[in-house]
């Protein structure tokens, strides 16, 4: 049996090593803490409450995050992109609109996944759905497309250009490529 002492150092070892892991993966999820710092769920969640009453770390929907770390995300994230979800934008990006099958069969991606993964974006305003001939098609919703990523801010109309091949607004300040049609805009 071990000592109280020991006990001690166990479930601060425990501890520290969640909050490592949060600290390491902003926004991260109690079953990836889990995994990663292979303990149970009651422990976990035993741990991360303390944490949380401590004041090291808050809870934003069911991701944690370093207190006074949580990024300032576009409106409406929580988050930020997981994998699958950064390829379906970076594809929207390069093509505009698409089908739910089309981002399927060009991504090979599970189709249940790509509907999955549409629901949480257009709940987070960063895709639109809408419906064309009568097949439904997503494109990146404005307000997404005019949202500074790198300095977490909207665009000022001064940082909007055109391309000048394909005519598109591109609202991606300090882009060298056009996204719709990969201009190279610095040539000019």
């Amino acid at each position: 049996m071990k000592s109280g002492l020991e006990l001690d150092v166990i479930q601060q070892n425990n501890r520290g090593r969640i909050y490592q892991h949060i600290k390491e993966n902003p926004g991260t999820s109690l079953s990836k803490i889990r995994i990663s710092v292979e303990t149970g769920n009651g422990t976990t969640v035993y741990h991360l409450n303390i944490l949380e009453k401590e004041g090291a770390i808050v809870k934003k929907g069911k991701y944690y995050f370093i207190r006074g770390s949580t990024p300032q995300l576009f409106p409406g994230m929580q988050r930020n992109f997981r994998e699958k979800e950064q390829v379906i934008v970076n594809y929207l990006l390069r093509f505009n609109q698409s089908g739910e099958q089309a981002i399927t069969s060009a991504l090979r991606i599970k189709q249940s996944s790509v509907n999955r993964i549409m629901k949480f974006l257009m709940e987070t305003r960063v895709v639109v759905r809408f419906k064309q001939n009568g097949i439904f098609l997503y494109s990146l919703s404005p307000a997404y497309l005019q949202w500074d990523h790198h300095n977490q801010q909207p665009i000022q109309a001064s940082t909007i250009q055109t391309c000048p091949a394909c005519m598109k607004e591109i609202t991606m300040p300090n882009a060298s490529f056009c996204p719709y049609c990969s201009t190279n805009l610095r040539a000019r």
